[in-house]
């Protein structure tokens, strides 16, 4: 049996790589918090500690872009592909994109969400994600359901809860 390279953290797959339903990288890290049982602040914290960099004591991920096009998301990616072993997390991104899409300008004001495929996702037994395309603010639907992107979470009534960590 071959001895495969031990990573700082887990090397979880990224969810509908190469389709249209690609993961984003916000949702990748939280699913990563999930799967090391810790909250996403700390888990930022754990991240930006193994990379040797100082982080403020009022920092705050979540107002990070980490799936647009700027310099955060493409360092945040490697980051994490350092630390999982899992290459090509820039492509949870809109990085790749970035000889055509503005830098800035882009990140919804808001979180938002389709139920429809997160519903899906756990109907089918996979873990829901997040998916990229809910990343671009001018995107208001899914474009698979037809219909508006959700950002009230239905359970309390709070909105932008997906970053509360």
């Amino acid at each position: 049996m071959k001895d495969l390279p031990r990573s700082t953290l887990h090397a979880l797959e990224p969810l509908g790589i190469g389709t249209a339903a690609s993961e984003s990288l916000l949702s990748y890290f939280c699913r990563l918090a999930v799967s090391h049982s810790v909250s996403t602040n700390d888990l930022a914290r754990f991240v930006v500690a193994q990379v040797g960099h100082d982080i403020r004591p009022d920092f705050e991920w979540q107002q990070r872009n980490l799936s647009g096009v700027g310099e955060t998301a493409t360092t945040w990616a490697a980051w994490l592909s350092a630390l999982t072993g899992v290459g090509n997390l820039d492509h949870l991104t809109l990085s790749p994109w970035s000889a055509v899409l503005p830098a800035f300008g882009l990140a919804p004001r808001r979180a938002r969400w389709c139920p429809h495929c997160l519903a899906e996702d756990r109907e089918a037994g996979r873990s829901p994600y997040f998916r990229l395309s809910w990343e671009v603010g001018p995107v208001a639907a899914c474009y698979r359901h037809k219909v508006a992107l959700a950002d009230t979470c239905p359970h309390c009534g709070e909105t932008h809860v997906r970053h509360h960590g």
